[in-house]
Protein backbone atom coordinates (compact mmCIF):
# COMPACT_ATOMS: atom_id res chain seq x y z
CA UNK A 1 0.00 0.00 0.00
CA UNK A 2 2.83 2.41 0.85
CA UNK A 3 4.50 1.72 -2.51
CA UNK A 4 1.28 2.52 -4.37
CA UNK A 5 0.83 5.75 -2.43
CA UNK A 6 4.45 6.76 -3.06
CA UNK A 7 4.04 5.97 -6.76
CA UNK A 8 0.91 8.13 -6.98
CA UNK A 9 2.59 11.03 -5.20
CA UNK A 10 5.68 10.76 -7.42
CA UNK A 11 3.53 10.67 -10.55
CA UNK A 12 1.64 13.79 -9.48
CA UNK A 13 4.87 15.66 -8.68
CA UNK A 14 6.42 14.72 -12.03
CA UNK A 15 3.32 15.82 -13.94
CA UNK A 16 3.21 19.15 -12.08
CA UNK A 17 6.90 19.76 -12.79
CA UNK A 18 6.63 18.96 -16.49
CA UNK A 19 3.43 20.97 -16.88
CA UNK A 20 5.20 24.11 -15.73
CA UNK A 21 8.47 23.68 -17.57
CA UNK A 22 9.30 26.40 -20.06
CA UNK A 23 9.81 25.58 -23.69
CA UNK A 24 11.75 28.23 -25.61
CA UNK A 25 11.66 28.44 -29.39
CA UNK A 26 13.15 30.91 -31.86
CA UNK A 27 11.80 30.73 -35.40
CA UNK A 28 12.79 32.60 -38.55
CA UNK A 29 9.85 33.00 -40.92
CA UNK A 30 11.03 33.69 -44.47
CA UNK A 31 7.53 33.39 -45.96
CA UNK A 32 4.75 35.08 -44.00
CA UNK A 33 1.96 32.76 -42.92
CA UNK A 34 4.09 29.65 -42.47
CA UNK A 35 4.67 29.46 -38.71
CA UNK A 36 2.38 26.43 -38.41
CA UNK A 37 4.42 24.62 -41.09
CA UNK A 38 7.82 25.46 -39.61
CA UNK A 39 7.09 23.97 -36.19
CA UNK A 40 5.45 20.60 -35.50
CA UNK A 41 1.95 20.59 -33.99
CA UNK A 42 3.32 18.90 -30.86
CA UNK A 43 5.96 21.60 -30.42
CA UNK A 44 3.46 24.41 -31.13
CA UNK A 45 1.26 23.08 -28.34
CA UNK A 46 4.17 23.06 -25.86
CA UNK A 47 6.00 26.34 -26.56
CA UNK A 48 5.85 28.86 -23.72
CA UNK A 49 8.42 31.43 -24.88
CA UNK A 50 8.56 32.37 -28.57
CA UNK A 51 10.91 34.66 -30.48
CA UNK A 52 10.13 35.30 -34.14
CA UNK A 53 12.23 36.91 -36.85
CA UNK A 54 11.50 37.41 -40.52
CA UNK A 55 8.05 38.38 -41.82
CA UNK A 56 4.68 37.48 -40.31
CA UNK A 57 1.05 38.02 -41.27
CA UNK A 58 -2.46 37.39 -39.94
CA UNK A 59 -2.06 33.62 -40.35
CA UNK A 60 0.95 33.65 -38.04
CA UNK A 61 -0.92 35.69 -35.41
CA UNK A 62 -3.78 33.17 -35.66
CA UNK A 63 -1.32 30.29 -35.22
CA UNK A 64 0.05 31.89 -32.05
CA UNK A 65 -3.44 32.50 -30.70
CA UNK A 66 -5.14 29.22 -31.58
CA UNK A 67 -2.41 26.56 -31.83
CA UNK A 68 -0.10 27.69 -29.02
CA UNK A 69 -2.13 27.45 -25.78
CA UNK A 70 0.93 27.46 -23.47
CA UNK A 71 2.44 30.62 -24.95
CA UNK A 72 3.21 33.23 -22.29
CA UNK A 73 6.15 35.23 -23.72
CA UNK A 74 6.21 36.55 -27.30
CA UNK A 75 9.09 38.55 -28.77
CA UNK A 76 8.15 40.06 -32.13
CA UNK A 77 10.63 42.92 -31.87
CA UNK A 78 12.64 41.83 -34.89
CA UNK A 79 9.85 40.83 -37.27
CA UNK A 80 8.31 42.70 -40.16
CA UNK A 81 4.55 42.40 -40.18
CA UNK A 82 2.51 42.61 -43.36
CA UNK A 83 0.57 45.83 -43.13
CA UNK A 84 1.31 48.37 -40.45
CA UNK A 85 -0.73 47.08 -37.53
CA UNK A 86 -1.29 44.28 -35.06
CA UNK A 87 -4.57 42.58 -36.01
CA UNK A 88 -7.63 42.80 -33.78
CA UNK A 89 -8.02 40.07 -31.16
CA UNK A 90 -4.44 39.00 -31.87
CA UNK A 91 -3.35 37.43 -28.59
CA UNK A 92 -4.63 34.81 -26.17
CA UNK A 93 -5.32 35.33 -22.50
CA UNK A 94 -2.22 33.58 -21.14
CA UNK A 95 0.31 36.08 -22.50
CA UNK A 96 2.38 37.73 -19.75
CA UNK A 97 5.16 39.40 -21.75
CA UNK A 98 4.92 40.86 -25.25
CA UNK A 99 7.37 42.76 -27.44
CA UNK A 100 5.63 44.21 -30.49
CA UNK A 101 7.22 44.60 -33.94
CA UNK A 102 9.09 47.86 -34.54
CA UNK A 103 7.43 48.05 -37.97
CA UNK A 104 3.88 48.66 -36.69
CA UNK A 105 2.17 52.03 -36.34
CA UNK A 106 -1.30 50.89 -35.21
CA UNK A 107 -2.95 48.39 -32.90
CA UNK A 108 -5.96 46.43 -34.11
CA UNK A 109 -9.33 46.60 -32.38
CA UNK A 110 -9.10 44.93 -28.99
CA UNK A 111 -5.75 43.32 -29.84
CA UNK A 112 -5.22 42.57 -26.15
CA UNK A 113 -8.78 41.72 -25.12
CA UNK A 114 -8.88 39.08 -22.38
CA UNK A 115 -5.12 39.40 -21.83
CA UNK A 116 -5.58 39.75 -18.09
CA UNK A 117 -2.20 38.10 -17.42
CA UNK A 118 -0.26 40.68 -19.46
CA UNK A 119 2.27 42.32 -17.14
CA UNK A 120 4.89 43.59 -19.60
CA UNK A 121 4.46 45.04 -23.06
CA UNK A 122 6.90 46.87 -25.31
CA UNK A 123 5.16 49.13 -27.82
CA UNK A 124 7.22 50.90 -30.50
CA UNK A 125 7.36 54.68 -30.22
CA UNK A 126 5.73 55.11 -33.65
CA UNK A 127 2.44 53.55 -32.56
Amino acid sequence: MKKVLLFIIATILISLTSAHSQVYKSVRIDTAGTLDFLVTAEKLAAITDLTLTGTINLDDYNTMKTLMPELIVIDLGSVQTTGDSIPGWAFNSGITTLILPLSITKLGLQAFINCSSLTSITIPSGV
